[in-house]
């Protein structure tokens, strides 16, 4: 039997304080994940062994990560398995029986970040491909507008001629018809003898 190291306990209240958490979202962990925290004590004297805090953090970056207490649970069983000892005096404990892989720990975490990298890198690829695709979208946009004023540039342009064409046309037929309607050479040879020549006339009756 040793007596209880306190320098390197803590209650819920100074972890919350050193983690710069409410103490009540580390309540929360705490009954959702107590198995896996070292502990001495119970009720109000409950204490936390210093490797609580390691087990604390990693909750907090999987919480911080949308990870699901599912999954919180599954690493921490699969990272480090813990024993709680409790109902013991205040001031003799054995030491908890604590088998922790820290190094496991980093190596899930430097994953999670590895994986979180991909993604950002991913998404970035994305957002520059959508990006290009706009700016081929905005040219083929322009493009379909040149094509679009071109033919109706060449349809306007069509109108004016064929109006221009109509307009050539009448003009030509209507010379034609005022040509009809004046009077053939001889019949003006004829009329002008006829204006000239009185005696002609009475000898034409």
């Amino acid at each position: 039997m040793t007596k209880i190291d306190y320098e390197r306990t803590y209650t819920l209240a100074e972890i919350a304080k050193k983690m710069k958490r409410p103490r009540t979202t580390l309540q929360s962990w705490k009954n959702q994940f107590y198995e896996f925290l070292p502990s001495v004590g119970r009720g109000r004297n409950m204490r936390y062994e210093e490797v609580a805090l390691e087990v604390f953090s990693i909750i907090e970056r999987m919480k911080e990560a949308g990870e699901p207490p599912e999954r919180i649970r599954e690493v921490l069983q699969n990272s480090a398995p813990i024993r709680t000892i409790d109902d013991v005096p205040n001031d003799v404990m054995p030491k908890p029986i604590v088998n922790t892989r820290i190094d496991g720990y980093e190596a899930f975490f430097k994953e999670i970040q590895r994986q979180n990298q991909l993604l950002i890198e991913q998404n970035e690829s994305f957002h520059k491909q959508n990006q290009e695709r706009k700016k081929e979208y905005e040219k083929l946009k322009e493009q379909l507008n040149n094509i679009q004023e071109t033919n109706e540039t060449s349809k306007e342009h069509m109108l004016q001629q064929e109006n221009r064409r109509d307009e050539r046309l009448m003009k030509t037929m209507k010379e034609m018809m005022e040509q009809k309607q004046k009077p053939g050479f001889w019949s003006r040879l004829f009329a002008t003898r006829k204006e000239n020549d009185p005696e002609t006339e009475q000898t034409l009756r």
